[in-house]
């Protein structure tokens, strides 16, 4: 092929008609791109600007490779050796351009590529080579796990007799084997068993296709997506829970306040105390959910850690303490506190000092089923960080529940104490504060023994 200074074609040997689908009065004349050049390539570079250079450039592509377009639309890679021809004033007078089609050595060299970078990405991320009849050329190590494969040799197999045994898809078996849609991304489910956790794979589907419209592979990535499931989950746990705990305290102060507002149940003075007691006492239930959520929001938010002030333990938890300790009527309450040092004094908010301390003996007292309540607070200095440690006489947690006691939104009610009321975002709340201010929570507990929480901060 010979093309001028603008990159009009000036001449096609007849194999190049042939190869590219051009008659002569089709091609003669008209400009590469368009033509047998498309503007841009499959990785987006750009081939109009590459013609430009190449005419501006000719000694910069002597040797040269790139995509190109068949007049029926079909994408090939060309080899191009350019020798620029100058004319008598040493100016380009036109390039002669010789082609080699690469298209096979191309594609195969994409193909290895992809599936090299795809089986050499993380563990975790399992790897499938198809061929176009949807039997397996190649699976690494990470997707063998998935399907419990590990020591076999499943090459041969069609894919769609493996995966029914293991996972529910997402999306019908005709649309995963129609090769039409060249990127595809579904899920592969595995439910919970009484052997194995659930297991969400997110499956990436990709063709790499020949330039003749012949499949050369389809490559399938696992990716385990199970942890963002599970988030998920939690997330879905917690708006039915909210909804649950805010319907109830609602429902109870309309139902009550209707009854006030028609007469109902208060004819005398007595029962009207008790309907207003009953309005108090739930919208002030209300309030303190709302009031918990708010404060959890703002602390995944916000870095609280800003908000320092030099707050006396001594003075600061007594006051936080006591007003909660006097507020319940139905169980006694035995509370001591020993801070030898009445001047030490720790960094953090006074905001979140007493949320953390009203957390802590409110689930004390929520979880404790004894008719005395035992609550013991001890302060001390442990350079150079100080000590609070919280026991109480209990019921104890059990040892395969304590590392959860501290993930939001999770209850001990489900496994172990009963239906408590609660959000399951106190002790979350506690652990949140603490590590904000460089601090640790730790907890030690006996079933029946009763339970000793631990706070280090700085």
């Amino acid at each position: 092929m010979r093309m001028d200074e603008n990159g009009n074609i000036t001449f096609l040997n007849d194999f190049g008609q042939n190869f590219f689908g051009f008659k002569p009065e089709e091609i003669i004349g008209k400009n590469v791109i368009g033509t047998i050049v498309p503007p841009a390539d499959f990785t987006g570079q750009d081939l109009v600007a590459m013609i430009k250079d190449i005419v501006t450039n000719p000694q910069k592509y002597v040797n040269n490779e790139n995509e190109n377009i068949t007049r029926d639309g079909r994408h090939v890679w060309i080899s191009w050796t350019n020798k620029p021809i100058m004319g008598q004033d040493g100016k380009l007078q036109e390039i002669l351009c010789i082609g080699n089609d690469i298209s096979r050595l191309k594609i195969t060299e994409l193909e290895l590529k992809k599936a090299k970078e795809l089986a050499e990405a993380a563990s975790n991320v399992g790897t499938i080579i198809c061929s176009s009849e949807w039997k397996i050329t190649a699976i690494n190590s990470a997707a063998k796990r998935y399907f419990d494969l590990e020591g076999k040799d499943p090459s041969g197999q069609d894919i769609f007799s493996i995966i029914p045994k293991f996972y529910q898809p997402s999306i019908l078996e005709s649309e995963i084997r129609d090769i039409s849609k060249t990127h595809q991304i579904f899920e592969l489910v595995r439910l919970e068993t009484k052997d194995n956790k659930a297991l969400y794979l997110q499956v990436h589907k990709e063709l790499l296709l020949s330039p003749r419209e012949i499949t050369a592979s389809i490559v399938l990535s696992l990716h385990d997506i199970s942890d963002q499931r599970r988030e998920e989950l939690i997330k879905q746990d917690f708006l039915g829970l909210i909804s649950h705990k805010l319907r109830t305290p609602i429902t109870i102060i309309l139902q009550t306040a209707q009854m006030m507002e028609q007469g109902i149940g208060c004819p005398t003075e007595e029962q009207r105390k008790k309907l207003l007691q009953t309005l108090t006492r739930e919208a002030s239930k209300l309030n303190d959910l709302i009031a918990n959520l708010l404060n959890f929001v703002t602390i995944n938010r916000q870095d609280i850690a800003t908000e320092k002030e030099s707050v006396n333990i001594a003075e600061a938890l007594p006051h936080t303490a006591e007003p909660m300790l006097n507020a319940v009527k139905d169980k006694k309450i035995a509370f001591s506190f020993d801070c030898p040092d009445k001047s030490l004094a720790i960094a953090m908010s006074r905001f979140y000092f007493d949320q953390m301390i009203s957390n802590i003996i409110s689930n004390v007292i929520k979880f404790n089923d004894k008719e005395t309540i035992e609550i013991k607070i001890s302060v001390r200095k442990e350079q150079p960080a100080t000590v609070l440690e919280i026991s109480d006489n209990g019921p104890g947690i059990p040892i395969e529940e304590q590392d959860k006691i501290f993930e939001e939104f999770y209850q001990i009610e489900k496994y172990f104490t009963g239906n408590i009321a609660g959000t399951g975002l106190g002790l979350p709340l506690v652990k949140k504060i603490v590590t904000a201010y460089g601090g640790t929570v730790s907890i030690k507990s006996d079933i029946g023994q009763g339970t000793t929480l631990k706070i280090t901060l700085p």
